[in-house]
């Protein structure tokens, strides 16, 4: 399901994302959804867990001492 959210953005960076949602023949929706599910993804990949994502647990604290 999709939810419509309000988001505000600096003028610079919402000209930036609509040039490079242009560039890719996408909508500035589509082109943020893309770009945040990538960031996602690699969160995942990184860390082993998707922040806030219930039933994945937060991987163990780094230790500061080696």
């Amino acid at each position: 399901m999709k939810t419509a959210i309000t988001l505000r953005l600096d003028t610079h960076v919402l000209e930036a994302a609509r040039q490079e949602a242009a560039r890719d023949s996408r909508t500035l929706t589509n082109f943020i959804e893309v770009v945040l599910k990538q960031r996602l993804r690699r969160s995942i990949e990184d860390n082993g867990y998707v922040p806030g994502k219930p039933g994945i647990s937060e991987p163990a604290a780094r230790s500061t001492t080696q």
